[in-house]
């Protein structure tokens, strides 16, 4: 499962990010961004990742991670341009950002890394991990351990030898001045799980946090309130959150969280796949349905934009591919140079394109990660084209595909590094195919058949870029993805 709460725009439609992988760039930066806020003023940092295939030692130049890390413990966010320039601006800053190899016995995910940060007087170090399409899990504070995604704004305040219970009381009163408390919890040394833990001298067995989550961000006033009540007895931090959809106080009950649970609401509500995701997403959201529907359709803007920038052909791949998509283009509307595909030709052009652009460290949808972000796309936009579909239709097309990956995120993850590229590459093809069959009008089983044909034929499809670039085989198995989704969604429709 990847996190607590799954949020469509989350975990499956989003984030937007620069390329070229969201587990390897997007999740350095949100790991960066994270553990910055542990000591912003520090002037070293270093960074321990393990040196395996999936792991990050591997990708620190190829996938751009060194950078990555850099960019997030600068402040930036996934989508900021510069993230290529990271290591060079700390450095400009007069910060130490470096690297060095660490094992993690036994961890839960292949993504991990822990960052030690150090100023003049204070050092703190945490351990986080990866775990696919750009989400992120803090999980241990100077041998404490923690469970934070970034999914709300929160105060930790980290005492040694006080009993953080002396301090929450007055602590609460200071942030319900300004917010509500989402919820709060005492985070002690000594029961971390196996293999997480990374410090290497120490026991920290004194070290306990206070960690109180609310729905927005402290003032000034209030952070400081906070540090003066915890003079000589610990250290207050402020993470912000990192995500489009954040925690709140009262959530609403999920209207299902199976698919069996799904199908029983559809029968008992009479609702379809679409309406019933906006549902979904309005309840873990408390966004009004308008507000869903209106962010679905950024996203598929965003896509737009994406396509057509690629599609220009004006970009650098970071490894040694070369840019096709306009060539395939090109070709395409000769139509007497290359079979006609019907609908698929455009599919498979604009799925390149986006992949091109991810390739060059350009902004694209994560969709549901950056390894498979052209496959929705170019099913979508060529749909567009050929059907012509308002972008309110598109919309709903990508709640659909937004619901179909929303339980490979509460079953598995489409972490690549960890599932293989059967993680990305199957979910990505059966969220455009659920979404083509509901654009063509297929009923709600067969939506949901077309989406499981993806699965069955793309099932086994191993990771193993060449040369550790998201170039080859990653580009092309994107059009290759849009193509067999189209597939899957006319034998479903046919009633298969």
């Amino acid at each position: 499962m990847i996190s607590q709460n799954i949020s469509i725009f989350n975990d499956v439609l989003g984030p937007v990010i620069t390329g070229p992988s969201s587990s390897h760039t997007g999740g350095a930066v949100r790991i960066g961004l994270l553990i910055r806020n542990l000591l912003p003023e520090f002037k070293e940092a270093v960074v321990y990742v393990e040196d395996f295939p999936g792991a990050y030692g591997p990708t620190l130049e190829g996938f751009k991670s060194a950078d990555a890390f850099a960019a997030g413990l600068l402040g930036m966010d996934v989508d900021d341009a510069r993230i290529r320039f990271g290591r060079k601006m700390a450095e400009e800053q007069g910060l130490s950002v470096r690297f060095d190899l660490r094992t993690f016995p036994d961890a839960e995910y292949v993504g991990m890394a822990a960052i030690r940060l150090s100023s003049d007087d204070t050092a703190v170090e945490a351990v986080a991990a990866s775990i696919g399409g750009g989400m992120v899990r803090l999980l241990e504070i100077d041998g404490v351990p923690v469970d934070i995604w970034g999914s709300a704004n929160e105060v930790l305040i980290l005492t040694d030898g006080t009993d953080p219970a002396k301090l929450k009381d007055a602590a609460i009163k200071i942030i319900e001045k300004e917010t509500k408390i989402v919820r709060n919890k005492i985070c002690k040394s000594g029961n971390q799980e196996k293999g997480i833990r990374s410090t290497k001298d120490g026991n920290n067995s004194g070290s306990q946090i206070l960690e109180i989550c609310m729905e927005d961000p402290l003032s000034k006033e209030g952070r400081r309130a906070l540090e003066e009540l915890a003079i000589g007895k610990g250290r207050v931090c402020c993470l912000d959150a990192i995500l489009t959809v954040s925690e709140r106080a009262e959530q609403q009950p999920l209207p299902f969280t199976t698919v069996p649970e799904l199908n029983e609401y559809l029968e008992r509500t009479g609702c379809g796949m679409m309406e019933a995701a906006v549902r979904y997403e309005m309840a873990v959201s408390g966004w009004s349905r308008e507000k869903v529907l209106h962010y679905a359709e950024s996203m598929a803007r965003e896509m737009r934009r994406s396509a057509e920038e690629g599609l220009e052909g004006d970009i650098k791949l970071c490894g040694f591919a070369k840019t096709h998509a306009g060539i395939l283009r090109d070709a395409t509307e000769m139509k007497d140079k290359l079979l006609p595909l019907g609908i698929a030709d455009r599919a498979l052009y604009y799925a390149m394109a986006v992949m091109e652009l991810n390739g060059g460290m350009g902004s694209i949808v994560t969709c549901p990660t950056a390894g498979s972000s052209g496959v929705v796309p170019g099913m979508l936009l060529a749909m567009q084209d050929e059907m012509e579909l308002t972008m309110e239709e598109a919309a709903e097309g990508l709640m659909v595909a937004g619901l179909i990956g929303l339980f490979v995120a509460i079953l598995a993850n489409f972490d690549g590094s960890d599932g293989g590229c059967q993680a990305e590459m199957s979910s990505a093809c059966a969220m455009g195919a659920g979404m083509a069959c509901y654009l063509i009008g297929g009923t709600d089983i067969q939506i949901q058949r077309a989406a499981v044909l993806c699965f069955e034929g793309l099932m086994g499809l191993v990771c193993d870029p060449i040369a550790v670039y998201v170039e080859v085989p990653c580009i092309p198995r994107n059009p290759m993805g849009a193509a067999v989704g189209f597939t899957m969604a006319n034998l479903a429709r046919s009633g298969y």
